[in-house]
């Protein structure tokens, strides 16, 4: 877990301070008392929700988990109400950590933050297995089909098949 969605925020109490942490990868130790729903809590994650309500309307979970907590509508502008993408990671993390690849990345920074190919190229380096768009939760990577054909047909005309593919867990 790299944390970067933040709606696993939770408090955390030990030897006196309090703090707000990423539940998803902070260390479990003897003596911390964790408050999953105080209203600290509660209002970090209707605020992390109306953001991400900002960057990504279209996308039902993000709907879903709005509704959950009581918000209507986001108090922040949407820049491109037709983003899909919540940054956080899966994909990146899945082609350089599971995958090898290393095809895709995160670039710029802030608001304008976005996931892509290096200089917003095809990249050499990407083999068409498609775990990105698999492990997305959002559905924000979708695999070109003209081009992921053309990535799968080798010099020799003979079909390339990713070692994903082969277990089962990706179906073109």
């Amino acid at each position: 877990p790299q944390g970067s969605c933040r709606l696993c925020t939770v408090e955390v109490s030990e030897n006196g301070k309090t703090q707000m942490v990423t539940a998803c990868n902070y260390p479990v130790r003897e003596g911390i008392k964790v408050e999953t729903h105080s209203e600290r809590v509660v209002q970090a994650r209707r605020i992390l929700v109306e953001l991400l309500l900002a960057r990504c309307p279209q996308v039902a979970s993000i709907q879903n988990l709005a509704r959950e907590l009581g918000v209507k509508k986001s108090r922040f502008k949407t820049e491109n109400p037709e983003n899909d993408c919540i940054l956080c990671g899966l994909c990146v993390r899945t082609c350089d950590e599971i995958v090898g690849a290393n095809a895709i990345g995160f670039s710029k920074r802030g608001t304008q933050k976005k996931i892509g190919t290096p200089f917003e190229v095809d990249s050499d380096r990407c083999n068409a297995c498609g775990a990105c768009e698999y492990i997305c939760p959002t559905g924000a990577v979708r695999m070109e089909m003209d081009r992921t054909r053309k990535i799968k047909r080798s010099d020799t005309g003979t079909r390339r098949y990713c070692r994903y593919m082969r277990l089962g867990l990706l179906d073109f």
